[in-house]
């Protein structure tokens, strides 16, 4: 009996796709998902608690990693905070005390005036991490303007602090940034990643700016402060058409895919009143 050919090669293609499909399967059964947040602030910028309680929480929800990324600051050396006299900071205050008591956390008073020494890095960070469980990264958000824009950007895993480049428009105060992040990467060896935060916040990144951007590979598509106008409005695109519309660019030039990041922004971490 004479087989035919076209139903042979059919056949074929059908078993290659399927074990295609079950290899692709197995392959992503095999890997494990990390939940973290890219993007959050202590009282080392404007956040409003102390980084031993931000750790606590994000690893007793069950989160992977955090990077605590503060405004043109790395956590290390030494750093004194004034505590408002605001209850919500006071029982911040006390909350932290009573936790880790008074041999780990360094405060006084004068004259009704309480400060807090803030502690570093490299000292809270053996309370929280565990291999394959939970992972803080040193970050810092890379805070710089121009004119009336507010242009930011997070460098994560960075080893040395990164000045605000500045520059004389949107895209070159941007692209110094990238650029900077980009060459400590190169000297150190270090693996590193810049991603551009909120580019609608005040509207500040257009689809323009984006799209004349070298060597971005990530941008904050989600970031939960309630200012950022993800969504867009009336007279400006959200974020996610932002996304489409980069990409298509990115790809009619030649350019890699930008990816999109979710992040928190956490500043406030408390209810106002007795909480």
């Amino acid at each position: 009996m004479r087989i035919n050919s076209n139903l042979l090669f059919l056949l074929y293609i059908s078993l290659f796709a399927g074990f295609a499909v079950g290899c692709q399967h197995k392959a992503i059964s095999n890997k494990k998902w990390y939940k973290g947040n890219l993007h959050t602030h202590s009282f080392w910028s404007d956040g409003d608690d102390f980084p031993e309680m931000i750790m606590d929480w994000y690893k007793t929800q069950g989160y992977h990693f955090v990077a605590l990324s503060e405004h043109n600051i790395i956590a290390e050396g030494e750093k004194w905070i004034g505590m408002a006299e605001d209850s919500l900071y006071r029982n911040a205050f006390q909350r932290y005390l009573t936790k880790y008591g008074d041999e780990w956390v360094t405060h006084k008073e004068d004259s009704g005036r309480l400060s807090v020494l803030l502690t570093p890095l490299e000292k809270y960070r053996p309370l929280f991490e565990e291999k394959e469980k939970f992972l803080i990264i040193p970050s810092e958000e890379i805070t710089d303007r121009y004119e009336d824009k507010h242009l930011h950007l997070n460098a994560t895993n960075l080893q040395e602090l990164i000045e605000p480049q500045h520059g004389s428009s949107v895209v070159e105060v941007l692209q110094n940034n990238i650029d900077a992040v980009l060459e400590q990467r190169r000297s150190t060896g270090r693996p590193m990643i810049v991603h551009i935060n909120h580019p609608n916040f005040h509207y500040s990144i257009s689809l323009a700016d984006m799209i004349a951007l070298q060597g971005e590979r990530f941008f904050e598509v989600f970031n939960g402060h309630p200012m950022v106008h993800n969504q867009g409005d009336s007279t400006h695109i959200g974020t996610e058409e932002m996304w489409d519309q980069v990409n298509i660019a990115y790809i009619n030039n030649g350019k890699p895919l930008i990816y999109g990041l979710g992040t928190d922004d956490s500043h406030n971490y408390h209810r106002q009143g007795k909480q």
